[in-house]
C-alpha cells in the first residue's frame, strides 16, 4: 500500500503470539494501527461500546468460539467488517461463519493475505456509507425541493388587465379572502384609495422597461378592513408584450414594520422623558407615537388613585364624550385594574358584562375596546385605553399584545414625568431616570461633564469618576469636535450622528440628542448619546448582499442577453442557407457550400444547448463519472484528426505531444467526459489564435495523467486567471464582442475535472499565448482493450446485404424524411407508422418484423405503450428508442421500460447504423 491508512481494529484473540503476529502483518502491509485486544465475552461487550474500523478475532476463544463473537460484533453493528483468522477450523467452520455475516475466512498458514483483505472490507464499509449519505443527502434535497413549491410561504399570483388569473393559498392568507372572491376580479379591491394603485403602477412600470422586473413597497387592506404592509415583486409574463399579463410575489412585512416601528416608538417615547415639559405632552407624544402601530384616534390614559378611588385623565382624547377626573367605579378602566390584565372587548361583550352586573356603562358604546394596565414596579398606577365607535375588527389580539409590550414603558414613562414634574430638583430622581435609559445620558455645564448614567461609564469605559468634570468634547472623535461645539453653543436640538471615541482609543459611531433645561438652579445641557455600532455593521452587511445580489443579476442578465446572439447566429445561418437551397440554377459546388454551412452552424447550434444543459446537470449534482478502458494515444490521435482541418482553415499549426515514457498507454478513465475538456480547450485555443501554432499531449506524473492545450493566442492577464474559470465571466470580460461564446465552456471544463478527481490551472502571458493544463487520475490497464469498431462504410455494406422488414415509428415528418435518407441504400423492406397504435397494428400484421425503431412521444398511443404492446406479441424483437431528450435518466428510463437500445436526437447516421447492425445480428 503506498500511502499509509490509520485504522482502528478490535482483536478477540487469547493468545499474545497470535495477536501479536496479526499486528505485524497489518503494519507490515502499511496500516497505521490503534487497536485493542480482548479475550472474553465480557471483554467483547466493553470493547464494542467503541468505534472500530474492523475486528479480527479467532475461532477457538475461552468460554466462547468465533461464531458466538461474531453474533456479540452483530448485536451492536452489522455493517461493521468481521475478519475469522484461525489454525484449526476447517472448511464447514469458515462457511459456516461466512453464512453468519463474516467478510472474510483466513488461515494462519495464509496471513500475507490478511492486509488485503482488511483494506478491501474497509474500503466497501466506505463506499456503502458514503452512497448511504449521498442517497439521503440527495431525498432530502428533492423533497425541500417539492415542499418549497406545495407550501410556498410568499403570495404567489398572475394579473392580466388588472384583474387576479391565478393565486396561491398563502395570498388568499394574506389578503384574507378565499381564492373565489379573488379570481376574475380587479386588484382595485385591495387598495386603499385610487391614487395608490396610480403611485405603485408610475414606480413599476419604468422598472419593468430598464430592468424587467419591478419591486415596490404598499398598503393593502384585508377583507376585515385591516390595513397591512406588504412587499410587491412584479415581472411580465412576456417582456416584449405586457398585455400578456404578470407574475407576482406577495410578502406580508406588516410584522416587520411593525416590529421596526415599534422599538422606534418605545425610543421616542423614553426620549419624550428628556424632552416633554409636562405630563400631558408626554401623554400627546405617545398618543401620536403609538398612532404608528394601532388607531389611536381615540385614546386615553387614566392613573389610578387607590385611597380616594378615583381616576385622572391627564389625556383623553374622543370623537363622542369628554372626560377629567371621575370616579373608577365600576367602569372598564376599573375592570381592567381589578382584572390586572389586558382586555380586548366588542360590543356584544360589553353587554354581556352590563348583563352580569360586573360593568356599569358611562360613556357612548364603541365598537371595539381596547385597554391595558400601566405596571411599574408590579403595581398598577392606571390604564392605557383606546377605542373604535365603527369597525368591530379595528384591533386584535396582535395589538393588544404590542401594547402591552410598550404598556411598562409607557407607565415608566409616566411616572416618571410626574416626578420630573413635581421633584425637579432632586438628584436621586434624575438618576433613576438616566439610570433606567438604554442609552448614555450626560448632563453638560459650559462643556464640564457634570453627571451622567451608568450607560454612559458602560459605553465609553471611564469610570463615573473619571468622566464628572472632564470636558466633554474629550468624548467625541477629534474630526467632529468642531460640529459638536458648534451644536451645544446653538442649542441644537435635532438629533445627528457623529463618532464617539472610548477610553481606550477607539472609535464608533453615535447619535447625539441634546437640549437645554434647568439643573439644580442653573441652565444646563442633556444630551443622550446611542451607540449606532450594531446598526452601521448591520447595514454594511445589507449593502453586501445587495451589491453581491446585483453583481449576480448582471452576469446573468449578460448571460441570458449573450444566449440570445449566440443562439440566433447559428439559426440565423440555418434558415438562411436553407432558404438559398430552393433558389434555382444552384451548382452543386454551391450547394455543398450551402450545406456545409448548415452543419457547421447546426453543429454550433447543438453546442450551446449541450453546454446550457451540462452547467445545468453538474450544478443540481447529476452528473456521474462512468469509467472504462480508454486509448490515450489512439484518443490523441482522434482529436489531431478532429481538429487538424479547423486548424488548417485558419493557417494555425496544430502539434501533439504524447507522454515520452508511452507509459499512460490505456487507462481507466471516464473518455466522454475527458473528450468534452479536451474539445474545449481546444475549441478555445482555436478561437483565440489567429497565428501560430497549438500544441497538445500529455504526460505521466506520478499518480496522475497530466494533459495541456497551449497556444499563440491573445493571452489572458494575470488578474483574471482565476475568473476566467468562473460561470458567464467570459461575457463580463466582453470577449464574446470579438470572439463569440456562451462563457461556459472553461466552467464545464473545471467542473467535470474536479468530478474526476484532479483539477485545472492557467499560465498565460497577455500577449504571447496560452497553456491550459489539468490532471485525472492515473488508473492503467494491464491489457490493450479489444477494438471492435465497425466503419460507418462497413455498416452500410452489412445493411445493404440484409433483406428483412423493419417497422419505423415517427409522426414527425421532418424526422420521417431524414430516416428514409438514411436507409435509402439498404435493401430493407421499410414499414412506416405516424403513432402508436399505427406501430402495434403494423406488426401485428407484418411477423416477419426484425427492428423496430420507435420514436417516444407519438399521438393516439406513445413509444412506451407501443413498445410494450409490441414486446408482449414478440419479446425478441429489438426496439430502438429514439427521442429529443438527451439526459443519461432519459436513456435509463427507456432501457428498463422494456426498450433495447436509445438514440437521441439529432440522430447520428454512423451511430444509428451501427446499432441497428449489432441488433439484427444479436436478433438473426
Amino acid at each position: 500500500m503506498e500511502n499509509k491508512m490509520d485504522i482502528k481494529i478490535l482483536l478477540i484473540n487469547d493468545s499474545p503470539d497470535d495477536a501479536n503476529l496479526i499486528i505485524y502483518e497489518l503494519e507490515k502491509y502499511g496500516f497505521s494501527l490503534e487497536y485493542e485486544i480482548v479475550d472474553t465475552q465480557a471483554k467483547l461487550h466493553k470493547g464494542m461500546k467503541k468505534r472500530w474500523d474492523a475486528i479480527i478475532s479467532g475461532y477457538i476463544l475461552p468460554g466462547f468460539n468465533g461464531i458466538e463473537a461474531l453474533r456479540i460484533v452483530h448485536a451492536y453493528n452489522k455493517n461493521i467488517p468481521f475478519i475469522l483468522v484461525s489454525g484449526t477450523a476447517g472448511e464447514e467452520i469458515a462457511v459456516e461463519a461466512m453464512r453468519a455475516g463474516a467478510q472474510d475466512y483466513i488461515m494462519k498458514d495464509r496471513l500475507s493475505s490478511l492486509g488485503p483483505a482488511v483494506l478491501r472490507e474497509i474500503n466497501h464499509l466506505r463506499d456503502r456509507e458514503e452512497k448511504h449519505r449521498a442517497i439521503q443527502s440527495l431525498a432530502e434535497s428533492e423533497a425541500g425541493i417539492k415542499n418549497l413549491f406545495i407550501s410556498a410561504p410568499i403570495g404567489i399570483g398572475i394579473i392580466n388587465n388588472r384583474q387576479f388569473q391565478y393565486v396561491n393559498d398563502r395570498m388568499c392568507e394574506i389578503v384574507g379572502y378565499s381564492r373565489e372572491e379573488l379570481v376574475g376580479h380587479n386588484i382595485r379591491m385591495l387598495y386603499e384609495s385610487v391614487q395608490e394603485i396610480q403611485r405603485v403602477g408610475a414606480k413599476k412600470y419604468p422598472e419593468f422597461l430598464k430592468k424587467g422586473i419591478a419591486t415596490v413597497y404598499t398598503k393593502y387592506k384585508r377583507k376585515d378592513g385591516k390595513t397591512i404592509y406588504v412587499l410587491v415583486n412584479s415581472s411580465p409574463i412576456d417582456k416584449n408584450d405586457i398585455s400578456k399579463g404578470f407574475t407576482f410575489t406577495v410578502h406580508d412585512i406588516s410584522e416587520h414594520i411593525k416590529q421596526e416601528k415599534l422599538k422606534t416608538v418605545l425610543y421616542n417615547i423614553t426620549n419624550a422623558i428628556n424632552i416633554s415639559e409636562s405630563i400631558k405632552s408626554l401623554a400627546k407624544t405617545i398618543k401620536e407615537e403609538l398612532g404608528q402601530i394601532i388607531d389611536t384616534s381615540n385614546f386615553y390614559i387614566a392613573l389610578f388613585d387607590k385611597e380616594s378611588n378615583t381616576l385622572s385623565l391627564p389625556y383623553f382624547e374622543d370623537e363622542k364624550d369628554r372626560f377629567t377626573d371621575i370616579p373608577a367605579g365600576k367602569t372598564l378602566t376599573k375592570y381592567v385594574i381589578d382584572e390586572g390584565v389586558a382586555k380586548l372587548l366588542k360590543y356584544n361583550d360589553v353587554e354581556e358584562l352590563i348583563k352580569k352586573g360586573v360593568v356599569e356603562r358611562l360613556a357612548t358604546p364603541s365598537k371595539c375596546w381596547m385597554g391595558v394596565p400601566l405596571k411599574k414596579d408590579g403595581v398598577i398606577v392606571g390604564v392605557l385605553g383606546v377605542q373604535n365607535y365603527h369597525n368591530e375588527n379595528s384591533y386584535s389580539e396582535e395589538d393588544l399584545r404590542i401594547l402591552e409590550i410598550v404598556s411598562e414603558q409607557i407607565a415608566t414613562s409616566l411616572k416618571l414625568k410626574l416626578a420630573q414634574d413635581s421633584l425637579k430638583e432632586s438628584e436621586q430622581r434624575f438618576r433613576v431616570l438616566a439610570n433606567a435609559s438604554d442609552q448614555a445620558v450626560f448632563i453638560v455645564d459650559r462643556g464640564y461633564c457634570i453627571d451622567a448614567n451608568n450607560k454612559a461609564s458602560e459605553m465609553l469605559g471611564y469610570t463615573y469618576e473619571e468622566m464628572l468634570g472632564a470636558y466633554a468634547i474629550d468624548f467625541i472623535a477629534p474630526e467632529f469636535r468642531g460640529l459638536v461645539n458648534k451644536n451645544m453653543l446653538s442649542n441644537y436640538t435635532k438629533p445627528y450622528e457623529v463618532m464617539g471615541i472610548r477610553k481606550d482609543g477607539s472609535k464608533f459611531p453615535i447619535l447625539i440628542h441634546g437640549r437645554s433645561l434647568e439643573y439644580k438652579g442653573k441652565k444646563v445641557r442633556l444630551t443622550t448619546v446611542r451607540d449606532l455600532t450594531w446598526e452601521k455593521e448591520n447595514e454594511k452587511e445589507i449593502l453586501m448582499a445587495k451589491e453581491r445580489a446585483e453583481e449576480s443579476d448582471k452576469l446573468k442578465t449578460a448571460f441570458l442577453a449573450n444566449m440570445s446572439h449566440e443562439i440566433r447566429t447559428p439559426m440565423n445561418g440555418i434558415i438562411g442557407f436553407s432558404e438559398m437551397f430552393l433558389q434555382p440554377g444552384l451548382t452543386d459546388e454551391i450547394r455543398r457550400e450551402y450545406a456545409k454551412i448548415v452543419i457547421e452552424s447546426s453543429q454550433q447550434l447543438l453546442s450551446i444547448v449541450n453546454n446550457i444543459l451540462d452547467i445545468s446537470r453538474i450544478e443540481a449534482g447529476q452528473v456521474k463519472i462512468e469509467t472504462e478502458i480508454v486509448d490515450i494515444p489512439g484518443l490523441i490521435k482522434d482529436l489531431y484528426s478532429f481538429f487538424e482541418p479547423k486548424a488548417n482553415d485558419k493557417a494555425i499549426t496544430l502539434v501533439t505531444q504524447p507522454d515520452k515514457t508511452n507509459e499512460a498507454g490505456n487507462v481507466y478513465v471516464d473518455k466522454t467526459k475527458l473528450i468534452q475538456i479536451l474539445s474545449n480547450l481546444l475549441s478555445n485555443a482555436l478561437k483565440f489564435t489567429q497565428t501560430g501554432q497549438i500544441k497538445f499531449g500529455y504526460n505521466l506524473e506520478g499518480d496522475n495523467i497530466h494533459f495541456f492545450v497551449r497556444d499563440t493566442g491573445i493571452g489572458i492577464p494575470d488578474e483574471l486567471h482565476d475568473k476566467i474559470f468562473e460561470r458567464f465571466r467570459q461575457v463580463e470580460l466582453e470577449l464574446t464582442r470579438q470572439y463569440g461564446g456562451a462563457g461556459l465552456g472553461l466552467s464545464i471544463s473545471k467542473k467535470l475535472v474536479e468530478l474526476m478527481g484532479g483539477r485545472i490551472w492557467l499560465e498565460s502571458t497577455e500577449g504571447v499565448g496560452s497553456t491550459f493544463n489539468f490532471t485525472v487520475p492515473y488508473k492503467p490497464v494491464a491489457e490493450s482493450p479489444e477494438e471492435n469498431i465497425n466503419k460507418e462504410g462497413d455498416v452500410e455494406a452489412i445493411i445493404r446485404n440484409e433483406e428483412t422488414t423493419i417497422l419505423v415509428a415517427e409522426d414527425e415528418e421532418l424526422n420521417l424524411l431524414f430516416i428514409k435518407e438514411i436507409l435509402k441504400k439498404s435493401n430493407f423492406k421499410i414499414l412506416y407508422a405516424m403513432n402508436g397504435l399505427e406501430a402495434i397494428e403494423l406488426f401485428q400484421q407484418y411477423p416477419e418484423v426484425r427492428l423496430v425503431l420507435m420514436d417516444l412521444k407519438m399521438p393516439v398511443i406513445n413509444g412506451f405503450e407501443a413498445a410494450k404492446e409490441i414486446k408482449k406479441i414478440n419479446s425478441r424483437v429489438p426496439i430502438i428508442a429514439q427521442t429529443a431528450f438527451a439526459m443519461p435518466e432519459d436513456r435509463e428510463k427507456a432501457l428498463m421500460s422494456g426498450f433495447d437500445e436509445y438514440i437521441s436526437k439529432p440522430i447520428n447516421k454512423t451511430g444509428l447504423l451501427n446499432l441497428m447492425e449489432s441488433l439484427l445480428s444479436k436478433y438473426n
